[in-house]
């Protein structure tokens, strides 16, 4: 395997980590806020599935039985490799316009970063999906066993079987977009290299992208509410 020392497109991810880390230490208070609002968004929505779980999970439903159960787990692996497809189908089409496609980096080493991305974030997914059927089983006490198992073990194949899906092969970059894709844009007569033209870039455009998801937690949570409310949601 090839080190991530010596890959490009792992060092530069490496380097987004270490950049998106400082800017979260940077704003530490906005971030558990944030935090907070997601846990208490969260744990409302189970507590107000908590009606529905019994009903989709019970023994007496008519696709708790064996083939329909198999036919969902089925319908579920495949689901997680529409998306393991499609993630892939985003990486090839980055890798293709991006800076890194005009310096002189094998395919290999660019698949193998693009495999080592994808895969975290399938099984993730996976390791979320299961933590919520768990959840539901262990919430409707007359669950149907074999519909849990056929759908954790969809869950658990598609998962792995997208995040081993070949890398694929990056499609060669057209010559003429060569030169245009080495410099970027900073002003209307002046163009700079594509980290020059990022560290350039309007003060606007660095805003936070949960800027919309921030001033509507304080709508919902408006400062007259004290803090034991959240916790109050937590505790649900």
């Amino acid at each position: 395997m090839t080190p991530v020392r010596t890959n490009p497109d792992l060092l530069a991810a490496h380097f987004e980590r270490l950049n998106l880390l400082a800017a979260w230490r940077a704003r530490l208070g906005e971030l558990m806020f944030q935090i907070l609002a997601m846990l208490a968004f969260l744990a409302f929505g189970l507590w107000l599935m908590d009606g529905w779980w019994k009903a989709l999970l019970s023994d007496q439903a008519p696709w708790t039985r064996p083939w329909p159960s198999l036919l969902l787990g089925t319908l579920v692996c495949a689901g997680f490799l529409m998306q393991a497809r499609q993630l892939q189908a985003r990486m090839l089409a980055r890798h293709q316009g991006d800076w890194l496609s005009t310096l002189p980096v094998t395919d290999a080493q660019r698949g193998h970063a693009r495999a080592r991305q994808r895969a975290p974030r399938l099984l993730i997914a996976g390791l979320a999906a299961l933590m919520l059927l768990l959840w539901a089983s262990w919430r409707s006490p007359d669950h149907s066993t074999q519909l849990c198992l056929a759908l954790a073990l969809g869950i658990s194949v598609g998962a792995l079987a997208g995040a081993w899906i070949p890398a694929g092969t990056t499609p060669p970059a057209a010559a003429a977009n060569v030169a245009a894709r080495q410099s970027v844009p900073v002003s209307d007569s002046v163009s700079g290299l594509p980290l020059l033209g990022a560290a350039l870039e309007p003060a606007a455009a660095r805003l936070p992208k949960t800027a919309p998801w921030i001033g509507g937690s304080f709508l919902l949570f408006p400062p007259s509410i004290p803090v034991v409310a959240l916790l109050a949601l937590l505790v649900l």
